[in-house]
């Protein structure tokens, strides 16, 4: 078992309650007056008293509930403006390193991009 009375390792007995699986963004609830965490012994578990439980997930809840219309917003003005940045800006040449549009191969001496074989080579 852990060092103090709220850490408990995987495989263990636990009391009854909730669990977060320290180093990940994980959550065990044990049923019952005792169980068993999941895990082996050196995953280790901080047991979280319900008291605090309640606000935690009012505030994670609160946080998604306000930044997740948020992200969308803000991706769609990225996207919109790296469209408008792309007819702004002149266009850059292609360099020659051997690449075409779309990091496609060029046959050396053409201009023609390469073909993809049925076999699966380039041609």
């Amino acid at each position: 078992m852990g060092g103090t009375a709220m850490v408990r390792n995987g495989g263990g007995k636990a009391k009854g309650g909730t669990y977060w699986k320290k180093g990940k963004w994980g959550i065990v609830t044990v049923e019952g007056r005792d169980g068993i965490l999941p895990g082996t012994e050196d995953v280790e578990y901080i047991r979280i008293p319900g008291i605090v439980f309640g606000p935690l997930a009012l505030v994670f809840g609160l946080a998604f509930y306000i930044f997740l219309p948020l992200i969308g917003i803000v991706m769609l003005l990225s996207v919109i403006v790296r469209k408008i940045w792309g007819m702004l800006s002149p266009s850059v040449p292609q360099s020659h390193s051997g690449k075409g549009p779309g990091g496609l191969g060029v046959n050396p001496g053409t201009s023609r991009p390469a073909q993809i074989r049925s076999g699966g080579g380039l041609s």
